[in-house]
């Protein structure tokens, strides 16, 4: 039992090390296009929220329909 639990902790925290290793040495065109993804994101959630605006105000817009002649 003992040295199953020893596997899966060495596997954790080499997992674990991994993560923090790869983060901390992050290659400088890794980080470039991480940027650029954050970048997109945040220019694609400014267009949502300014199209989500204008459907609330076409909505709030009365309508005029003729329905008797």
């Amino acid at each position: 039992l003992s040295i199953i639990i020893a596997i899966f902790t060495t596997a954790a925290v080499g997992f674990c090390g991994g993560i923090i290793f790869a983060h901390i040495f992050e290659l400088p065109q890794e980080r470039e296009d991480r940027k650029r993804r954050q970048a997109r994101d945040a220019r694609r959630q400014a267009r949502r929220v300014a199209a989500n605006r204008r459907m609330d105000k076409m909505q709030k817009m009365p309508t005029f329909t003729i329905d008797k002649f």
